[in-house]
């Protein structure tokens, strides 16, 4: 028995946790489930990115050195996914934001906080409060 191809149809039929592309006769199949380590790198550079705009929003220089307070509540994370996230990557995060110092800290009485929301879909709100921090005499000699 031979099959001729006008008579064959093939179709893609993608896995639920797949995102199948199809163009010329190639196929690309994308796994597009986040795994708690993506999701937390994520959240890292969203916060990285709302930081730098609140560099901008506050007229800070591109090289200012800045302090940066934040807290993340029960309420706002339930899990402690976030909070662990944060610590995972708070290296990285000063690192990109020139944050010599990145800690947690009671913003109850802070003036200028913002709230980042870091996960819409998850409602994940980080507050924070960032200053700029003076420059050093040693800075200033370079």
């Amino acid at each position: 028995m031979r099959v001729a191809p006008e008579e064959v149809e093939v179709t893609l039929v993608p896995r639920d946790d797949l995102t199948l592309a199809a163009d010329r006769g190639l196929v690309i199949a994308l796994d597009t489930h986040l795994t708690p380590e993506l999701r937390a790198e994520a959240w890292a550079r969203e916060a990285i990115r709302q930081i730098q705009e609140l560099r901008k929003q506050q007229g800070l220089d591109v090289s200012d050195r800045i302090e940066t307070r934040y807290n993340i509540t029960k309420q706002s994370d339930p899990d402690g996914a976030l909070q662990s996230a944060i610590g995972r990557f708070k290296d990285y995060i000063a690192t990109e934001t020139l944050s010599q110092e990145f800690f947690v800290a009671d913003l109850d009485q802070e003036k200028l906080t913002t709230t980042l929301i870091l996960d819409k879909e998850r409602d994940l709100k980080m507050d924070i409060a960032i200053r700029r921090l003076p420059v050093a005499e040693d800075d200033e000699a370079d």
